[in-house]
């Protein structure tokens, strides 16, 4: 079986659809995704549009509890001045069902998939906000692989890295909707589940849609669009 793993969407609708068009051409049919489907962005209805019609495992992100925060009442002022207005327009725009379908999520997960253990979490297993980049000390790999699973997934860097030690694997498959290792594209990974083997891959698609929505929507947080053209010296 192939699957296509993927993080932190950031309801980046044009990055998805040219994820999941290669993604159907390499022959996958199941999604495991690792949380941050919501937030920075705006087209989260046609993000949830896309996924529908995938079999998925999936569980919730930080962004995930910004989205409860707002639903709520709580910190508004605080998620738009540093996020911009993402989370605002999604709680607008999704349906109750939707967004309970997003906060309930849980934050990690493990299943088995053709015989291989997997652990699904955003930050690492034993922190869901830590930030484990791909040049982060080998204990934490260690950590990692102490837990004995063929597969640990996780996001939340927006860096995509695969570890391996034997034959287990940990992977970040980086950033669909806003990838930060300075390179053009939405970043996934492809796991043949047969072979137990996983590559990193990264769509073409264009921004320049989104980029006018970020300055009509947010012009306050040049970050958001810059970031999509890789000028991240700010």
């Amino acid at each position: 079986m192939k699957i296509a793993i993927l993080s932190d969407i950031h309801a980046n609708s044009d990055a998805l659809t040219a994820v999941l068009a290669d993604a159907k051409a390499l022959g996958v049919s199941n999604l495991i995704i690792a949380g941050d489907f919501v937030g920075y962005y705006y087209n989260i209805q046609e993000v949830m549009a896309l996924l529908s019609s995938w079999d998925l495992v999936a569980i919730s992100g930080n962004h995930e509890r910004l989205l409860l925060d707002w639903h709520h009442g709580e910190n508004h002022t605080k998620i738009q001045n540093k996020y911009g207005s993402g989370i605002k327009i999604a709680n607008e725009f999704l349906t109750n069902k939707q967004i309970q379908w997003l906060v309930d999520l849980p934050k990690s997960r493990e299943f088995s998939i053709d015989n291989k253990t997997v652990l699904l979490c955003h930050g690492t297993p034993w922190d869901k906000d830590e930030y484990l980049y791909p040049d982060c000390k080998q204990d934490k790999k260690d950590k990692i692989f102490s837990i004995k699973k063929d597969l640990v997934v996780y996001g939340h860097t927006h860096y995509p890295v695969i570890h391996s030690d034997n034959n287990q694997l940990i992977v970040n498959p980086g950033s669909v909707g806003q990838t930060r290792d300075s390179k053009l594209g939405a970043c996934w990974a492809l796991w043949d589940t047969t072979k137990h083997e996983i590559s990193l891959e990264r769509a073409n698609y264009n921004a320049d849609n989104l980029i006018k929505q970020c300055q009509q929507n947010d012009p306050k947080l040049p970050y958001l669009q810059k970031i999509l053209l890789r000028n991240n010296e700010n």
